[in-house]
């Protein structure tokens, strides 16, 4: 997907996601999205900047920007402690349940915001 549709269809999903979940109990901010290239993920969230990045050249469909954007939602009300005593326990992106769960929100609520891109 090229950069400019990136931004702009995760720029109208965000505001009707945050209406659907609410904003974090962890972080007073709301996240900001940009897009970037990226040699193999699809997304990711930075905690410290609260900034959801989707990687447009990874992203192939709707669907996939949907639950992207999603799946990175959910990093961002998440508690950023907790991510990251279980990536020193030595979880991975498998097996850490806070990604686990991003995956199973992403696949549940995809469909909710099918019909706003």
């Amino acid at each position: 997907m090229n950069k400019e549709k990136a931004i702009a269809r995760a720029s109208i999903l965000l505001p009707h996601i945050i209406r659907e979940f609410g904003t974090s109990k962890h972080d007073d901010r709301i996240p900001l999205i940009r897009t970037k290239r990226d040699k193999c993920d699809v997304g990711e969230y930075n905690f410290l900047k609260c900034r959801i990045t989707i990687h447009h050249n990874q992203v192939k469909s709707k669907k996939e920007l949907i639950k992207t954007v999603l799946h990175e939602y959910k990093h961002y009300l998440q508690c950023p402690y907790r991510f990251q005593n279980h990536l020193n326990r030595g979880s991975d992106y498998w097996t850490h349940p806070m990604e686990v769960a991003a995956r199973a929100f992403e696949k549940k609520y995809w469909k909710n915001f099918k019909n706003l891109i």
